[in-house]
């Protein structure tokens, strides 16, 4: 921790290579943790050997702030992408007191290109904080683009980085992949106000033929 807050990126970087035993992510009394310190002093050289070495990038402090909230409350888009290049990062983590996510704050900031960042990066624009609130409605500072781009993406991002979570979370549930898949997708709905079973019935219609879809049974004069 003292050399995430100094800047001793060679330090750090020595201790990986050599193979020494040490947990990255010992949180102080605070909760901070490494990766944060870096964070928050700005160090960009000493984030990156940390993400690199499998630092964990979820953990809360005590105020309930994960490393990518704080980035995205400091206007930092190059610490903030830094972080992006974590392999199992949460974009969507909720801040316990207010419920907000990263991406919630850096449009409150009115900084377009954190925001743009996190949206390509797969956050979710329509998660809600504990007051009921999304971040488009906190965006009133962003570039025009970008509130654009908050409205016009899909539910279910398109970019590879999402597309690769979703894959990584559905290894973890029961059942196979299908049914995995659709209990992902099921949460995703659930969280939009949408019925959660509209997966599961596209791909039940997926499967019938359309002498068992009774949308396209063919009329039989009586």
């Amino acid at each position: 921790m003292i050399a995430a807050r100094s800047g001793r990126t060679a330090d750090i970087t020595k201790i990986v290579l050599e193979g020494e035993h040490i947990n990255l992510d010992i949180q102080e009394k605070n909760g901070d943790t490494a990766v944060i310190i870096a964070v928050k002093s700005h160090e960009p050289d000493t984030l990156r050997e940390l993400v690199r070495a499998g630092s964990d990038l979820n953990l809360q402090n005590q105020e309930g702030l994960t490393p990518l909230m704080i980035a995205a409350m400091s206007g930092r888009t190059d610490i903030t992408k830094i972080l992006l290049e974590g392999e199992h990062i949460n974009l969507d983590i909720k801040e316990k007191r207010t419920g907000r996510s990263a991406l919630h704050f850096s449009a409150e900031e009115g900084d377009s290109a954190t925001t743009e960042a996190l949206l390509k990066a797969g956050a979710n624009p329509h998660h809600k904080d504990k007051y009921g609130v999304t971040a488009m409605e906190l965006a009133p500072l962003v570039s025009q683009s970008v509130r654009e781009m908050m409205t016009t993406l899909p539910s279910r991002f398109a970019s590879q980085r999402a597309v690769r979570r979703l894959k990584s979370e559905s290894k973890d549930l029961e059942g196979d992949d299908t049914s995995s898949m659709l209990k992902l997708e099921g949460q995703e709905l659930e969280s939009e106000g949408r019925d959660p079973t509209a997966g599961q019935q596209s791909q039940v219609r997926k499967k019938m033929t359309p002498e068992m879809d009774p949308e396209h049974s063919p009329d039989f004069d009586l």
